[in-house]
């Protein structure tokens, strides 16, 4: 399988991980108000709506804009750098709502950095 092909492939399994009930029921409890989310990393109240956030702090002064992401606890590509097969790559996407949190952009983006940070170490150290 050309790497070309296998991107498109998981890109196309990210679309779909979108629609996964567990991910939807994931957001769902983290939702506080309309649009209005709580980031189960910081504590931030979050809001991905249309209107001003201005509207919003009159009843939650502490909010921010952004946008919230189920997060998976324990990541699809493992931080070890375990090879998964197809199987097990799809069955790690698609997994129960006990391993998803809801966050928000800043706590995912620090999260994920995170993790590559420790795949490239582990790359590194094995060179």
């Amino acid at each position: 399988m050309t790497p070309k092909f296998k991107a498109k492939l998981k890109a196309a399994i990210n679309k779909m991980r979108r629609q996964w009930p567990a991910i939807v029921a994931v957001k769902k409890k983290a939702r506080v108000g309309p649009e209005l989310y709580k980031c189960s990393g910081c504590g931030m109240l979050v809001y991905s709506g249309k209107r001003s956030i201005e509207s919003i702090r009159i009843n939650h002064p502490s909010a921010v804009e952004g946008k919230i992401a189920a997060d998976h606890i324990d990541p699809v590509v493992p931080v070890d750098g375990t090879e998964l097969s197809w199987d097990e790559y799809i069955a790690r996407v698609f997994c129960e709502e006990s391993n998803l949190q809801a966050i928000c952009t800043v706590c995912h983006v620090s999260k994920t950095s995170a993790e590559a940070g420790e795949r490239a170490d582990l790359r590194k150290k094995k060179k």
